[in-house]
């Protein structure tokens, strides 16, 4: 890992876009994303649900506990399974 962040900083100094594809999936990276209500109802369904990653259903789980504290009346619709970020941090992402 510390030989593709070397090599992404060296090519991220001549191109950031050709930079991205020396990075493995493993390496851990930030992502910006921006949803209207409508998209964030529909990611969370389907990001959700027990076939999906479950690194993506975390972020997920995650982006619905916001919503469910900011649109309490919006999440009431939505059908997730019952499990939380921390449950599968704790499941996946833990040394237990």
């Amino acid at each position: 890992m510390n030989a593709a962040a070397e090599m992404c900083d060296r090519l991220s100094a001549f191109s950031p876009q050709v930079s991205q594809y020396i990075v493995p999936n493993g390496y851990k990276r930030r992502v910006l994303a921006q949803f209207n209500l409508r998209e964030a109802f529909a990611f969370c369904q389907l990001r959700s649900a027990p076939n999906a990653h479950f690194s993506i259903r975390r972020i997920a789980n995650g982006v619905y506990e916001e919503m469910q504290r900011v649109h309490p009346l919006l999440t009431r619709y939505m059908q997730l399974p019952g499990e939380t970020w921390e449950g599968l941090e704790e499941k996946y992402f833990t040394d237990a």
